[in-house]
């Protein structure tokens, strides 16, 4: 204001368009964000710029935007401005023009000074390295080095120094990264130019420049110099985790299970801190999927070293027990239970024990889930299926070794289906509730009451147990050297039990009587099995079923009974005709 007359002060050389104005405008948002004036006074010189940049765009005619009233003050005003403008309408404000809808132009000449900075230490850089890199002849290893490390620690220091003036306040991070990302670098010249002369090892020089590098990026993360640090950092531990391995000497081939020490230790560390979090997981993911990896290559590939594969999927293991525990999650028993298995077959391959003892360790994982199944089903329904199907396929598997086992020990063989027909069995004696057929799926609401599991789905697992039963007295009848037709008997007298069973649970739920049928004619057929070499037996073994057959059609009063007893007899004559 003029002390005379009140007139407002305008700057000189401001020509009185829009878009000199709209110059103004931006150069008050710079002076803002330089932090030259304040945002008060920032906001006060906008509104009365963009108010006169307004009335100059109003058409002919249109009253302008008033000036915004101004706070009044003690002491006399002056005359000019006593009498008071009459008020008109507010006119209708365009937005402000934003700093960046300014040309490149004038955002250069107003960060002439950064952008200089920023070249000039970048050239200050690449005249570093190449200085250094070329003056191996003329200057000894100890002054290279010597000058590097002065060149980081000034780039350190700027960085500092220069977050403290607002003016160029912006270009403090950038040297103090500059000098951080050359830390590492002073380490490798270091070695070339002086240690490697007097035979350090480039492994225990790796290892120190990673640990110091990981503590020197921690620290100004922590201190709150950049989130960004935060992934150099990360980098740096692996990288002092990858040279320790190298410095003690770690074999390659064991390069997976010490990536899963690492992966475990880091699961456990996060996990006592409470610090887990999505990035923590796709961190330890990606590193123990790659090690797992490399560990089923070199069990592969590799002819020593066998052990390494065992030791990495029970880290493993271990991991991902660890990881669902933090974020409870109930679905990685099931993984961490397949994962244990695959380490005790894996222990076995090591050990170098017959194929045939691979059916044993999901035959004890399935029967441990069963046992544990009934506090899921109603607690946590999706858990208490899975591990249903877990331990069905665990009863399965030794067929799936069918043809190892034919041509290895037929005792170990006989083991493996025994226990899985004894496995299965149980999985039809205990699975009365919240069976396979009754799945509520995954994502639906469980229901309040549990629902019974169908007989039919249950006499399927009685079948399976049965033959798998069978299979495993073959086996036995193998080893010991029998062959038919004494062979039969021992299927001959199962028929005989089965057809008691059928007896038995036929009056108290007779719609399980066709459903328990199979199992004497199969244990039947099984006796007779191959029928060319049962002379002087073979009508013997048909009598016997047919007599056992009968004697149920008595007590049950099926007529399905008598018509298979009767064909059984008449095998019989046939056979003594025969003869």
């Amino acid at each position: 204001m003029c002390p005379q007359c009140g007139a407002r002060w305008e700057p000189a050389g401001l020509a009185d368009d829009p878009e000199s104005i709209a110059t103004l405008l931006n150069a008050i948002e710079g002076w803002r964000l330089d932090g030259l004036i304040d945002n008060a006074s920032a906001r006060r010189l906008r509104e009365h710029y963009e108010a006169r940049r307004a009335a100059l765009l109003a058409p002919a005619g249109e009253p302008s935007a008033a000036p915004a009233q101004q706070p009044s003050t003690t002491g006399p005003q002056p005359a000019a401005t006593a009498a008071a403008a009459p008020r008109v309408p507010p006119a209708r404000r365009r937005p402000p023009v934003s700093a960046s809808a300014g040309t490149v132009g004038e955002w250069a000449a107003r960060r002439q000074a950064d952008v200089l900075l920023y070249v000039g230490a970048f050239l200050l850089v690449i005249s570093a390295l190449i200085f250094v890199s070329s003056q191996d002849e003329a200057l000894g290893g100890g002054w290279r080095v010597a000058i590097l490390a002065a060149y980081t620690v000034a780039f350190m220091a700027a960085g500092l120094l220069l977050q403290r003036w607002p003016r160029v306040r912006e270009a403090g991070p950038v040297f103090l990264a500059i000098g951080a990302l050359m830390t590492p670098l002073n380490f490798v010249l270091l070695h070339d130019a002086v240690l490697s002369d007097r035979e350090v090892s480039g492994a225990l020089v790796w290892f120190i420049a990673s640990v110091y590098s990981a503590g020197f990026y921690a620290l100004l993360f922590s201190t709150g110099a950049g989130r960004l640090y935060a992934i150099p950092a990360g980098l740096a531990v692996l990288s002092a985790w990858g040279s320790l391995a190298v410095t003690v000497g770690i074999p390659i081939e064991w390069g997976g299970a010490w990536w899963l020490v690492f992966a475990a230790v880091a699961t456990d560390a996060v996990v006592a801190a409470r610090r887990w979090s999505n990035a923590v997981t796709v961190a330890v993911t990606v590193i123990a999927t790659f090690a797992t990896l490399f560990a089923l290559l070199v069990a592969s590939f590799a002819d020593a070293h066998h052990w390494q594969l065992p030791v990495t999927l029970a880290l493993l293991t271990a991991v991902v027990r660890m990881a669902g525990v933090s974020q409870r999650e109930p679905m990685a028993v099931l993984g961490a239970a397949v994962l244990a298995t695959a380490a005790a077959i894996a222990g076995l391959w090591a050990g170098g024990a017959e194929t045939g003892w691979y059916s044993f360790p999901p035959l004890v994982t399935g029967a441990l889930l069963l046992a544990a199944r009934p506090s899921w089903i109603t607690s946590i329904p999706q858990l208490g299926f899975g591990a249903l199907l877990l331990a069905s396929g665990a009863g399965l598997w030794p067929l799936l070794l069918l043809d190892t086992h034919l041509d290895g020990d037929s005792w170990i063989a006989a083991a493996a289906f025994l226990g899985a027909g004894a496995l299965l069995a149980a999985i039809a004696w205990s699975n009365t509730t919240e069976g396979i057929a009754t799945w509520t799926g995954i994502g639906e609401e469980p229901e309040e009451d549990t629902r019974a599991t169908p007989d039919g789905e249950r006499v399927v697992f009685g079948w399976l147990a049965f033959g798998a039963v069978l299979i495993a007295v073959g086996f036995a009848q193998r080893a010991e050297g029998l062959s038919p037709p004494d062979t039969g008997w021992v299927p001959a007298a199962m028929a005989v039990g089965g057809s008691s069973v059928m007896v038995l649970i036929a009056r108290a739920r007779p719609q399980l009587l066709l459903a328990v049928l199979p199992v004497p004619l199969l244990a039947i057929g099984a006796s007779l099995h191959p029928l060319e070499e049962f002379v002087g037996h073979d009508a013997a073994l048909l009598a016997l079923g047919a007599a056992h057959v009968l004697a149920a059609f008595v007590v049950l009063r099926r007529w399905s009974l008598a018509v298979v007893g009767v064909a059984l007899g008449m095998g019989a004559m046939a056979v003594l005709w025969e003869e």
